[in-house]
């Protein structure tokens, strides 16, 4: 039986569900906060983008999102998945510090482009890691709590955004906290690990 969730307790009430879901809220939180900033900062010095050029430049992200997501998909089918959302969280937190923190073209391109990536390898093992925990019958709940998680992440993400304006330098120091807070999580996923490795060794499921 591919279970890990007691069939009388709610999915929400378990650690490894909670872990896995916070995580992936607070990856798609510190996207979402980084999309109503990133055209200031690049409207302004030493950038002086145009429209285009701003969307071109989100366009990275977009590729590299659209690119590594079947591969962090075919990698999940073989691998242990937590590891892999592990990669995606430093991704993350590496491409928004290298995006604010150098203050030129090509830091803002590749750490979008690392952004993009870390999505793509925290979000896509996260789904199959969670039908691991549950039974089938309750897929249903795991696939609306996953997508909760998610919107949840870019609900949080502009709300953050609204408080610190059009000043440059709070952008810098917002991506540096969020940064800080994605490395974490790394921690709590031992946990998730565990679980993960507990439910492989039990033979329900596939590893």
């Amino acid at each position: 039986r591919n279970s890990y969730v007691d069939d009388d307790v709610p999915i929400w009430r378990n650690a490894s569900v909670v872990i896995l879901t916070f995580t992936v809220a607070m990856c798609n939180m510190c996207v979402a906060v980084t999309e109503p900033l990133i055209p200031f900062f690049l409207e302004g010095e030493p950038f002086n983008f145009n429209n285009e050029s701003i969307g071109l430049t989100f366009g990275v992200q977009a590729l590299c999102y659209l690119v590594f997501t079947p591969v962090f998909g075919l990698l999940s089918d073989s691998h242990m998945k937590t590891p892999l959302m592990g990669v995606g969280v430093v991704a993350v937190a590496a491409g928004m510090a290298i995006m604010f923190t150098f203050r030129e073209l090509w830091s803002v391109v590749v750490g979008l482009g690392i952004v993009g990536t870390g999505i793509a390898a925290a979000d896509t093992p996260s789904m199959p890691l969670l039908t691991l925990m549950v039974p089938p019958e309750r897929f249903g709940s795991a696939m609306a709590l996953q997508d909760t998680s998610v919107n949840l992440g870019f609900l949080l993400g502009p709300l953050l955004a609204i408080l610190v304006g059009e000043d440059v330098d709070s952008f810098k120091w917002l991506s540096i906290g969020a940064s800080v807070f994605c490395i974490g999580v790394l921690p709590i996923l031992r946990v998730l690990y565990k679980s993960e490795v507990e439910i492989v060794r039990r033979g329900e499921g596939v590893k």
